[in-house]
């Protein structure tokens, strides 16, 4: 199970309440409603405390920001003899060769979700335009 550094914990274990600070209402939400969590890409914090509503809220699916046409590269980013940090690269063959680069981490929240799931058995994907589409890579 990927968990946290222990310089990392040490840093993140601060805060007494987390459940609090992730969403004060929780217990009032349906456990059929979506939860949403905004989150600052490669942001420690919000990766634990992206954990800590994942361990709260248990959902069977979790949708990722991310190009859908990645989701065959979760098996792969999530297995153990991946290295991280890695990244997810979409480019053009085409002159001006354009590119767009999804950075995981440890400490991503994305990467984080990732994991929850395979530690859960539960769903994950990636839910954003396919790379084709994106801006930059589709000409615009």
């Amino acid at each position: 199970m990927e968990k946290f550094p222990e310089w990392m914990g040490a840093i993140l274990k601060l805060d007494a309440k987390p459940d609090q600070r992730i969403c004060p209402n929780l217990s009032l939400m349906s456990a059929s409603a979506p939860h949403i969590f905004g989150v600052r890409h490669l942001s420690p914090a919000a990766a634990w405390h992206l954990r800590q509503l994942l361990d709260r809220v248990r959902p069977k699916l979790v949708l990722i920001e991310g190009s859908d046409d990645a989701d065959e590269l979760i098996p792969h980013i999530v297995s153990p003899k991946s290295k991280l940090p890695i990244a997810i690269l979409a480019y053009t063959t085409d002159a001006p060769v354009r590119t767009f680069v999804y950075p995981l981490a440890t400490y991503s929240p994305e990467y984080q979700a990732l994991v929850w799931c395979r530690e859960n058995k539960a769903r994950a994907r990636f839910m954003d335009l396919p790379s084709s589409r994106l801006p930059g890579i589709d000409g615009s």
